[in-house]
């Protein structure tokens, strides 16, 4: 989460200094809390669902452009999360994907095109 700072803050050596080290510690808290979801094959699921929701791996065109900027919402934040995903445990990141694509190859996971995960991108 980004801090604010006050008008009071910036002259104040120490004020600035705090923030720096609460915004700090907010970032491996999150981090941590990443790490822990990946470290799930049930979290790593979890979490695929969520970027698909988010349209990470497909586009997120619609003809009609409210529904295309409510997408690329839901895209901004998937992008974020991922990041922060890749960034906390890229190694879980990978075995991730890689389990997808196994759950893909079994016809077992992954959300098909037209279920309600916001994955079919095909209507509008």
């Amino acid at each position: 989460m980004e801090q604010r700072v006050s008008a009071d803050d910036i002259g104040d050596r120490k004020a600035v200094e705090g923030r720096k080290r609460g915004a700090r510690l907010a970032e491996r808290e999150r981090r941590d809390v990443l790490r822990e979801v990946l470290q799930s094959a049930a979290g790593r699921e979890w979490l695929w669902d969520l970027l698909e929701f988010c349209h990470i791996y497909g586009s997120s065109f619609a003809t009609n452009a409210l529904v295309m900027a409510q997408r690329e919402g839901e895209r901004n934040v998937g992008l974020k999360v991922l990041a922060d995903a890749m960034a906390a445990a890229p190694d879980k990141y990978l075995e991730m994907v890689q389990e997808h694509e196994r759950r893909k190859d079994d016809g077992s996971g992954g959300n098909e095109a037209g279920d309600s995960s916001g994955a079919d991108l095909t209507s509008d």
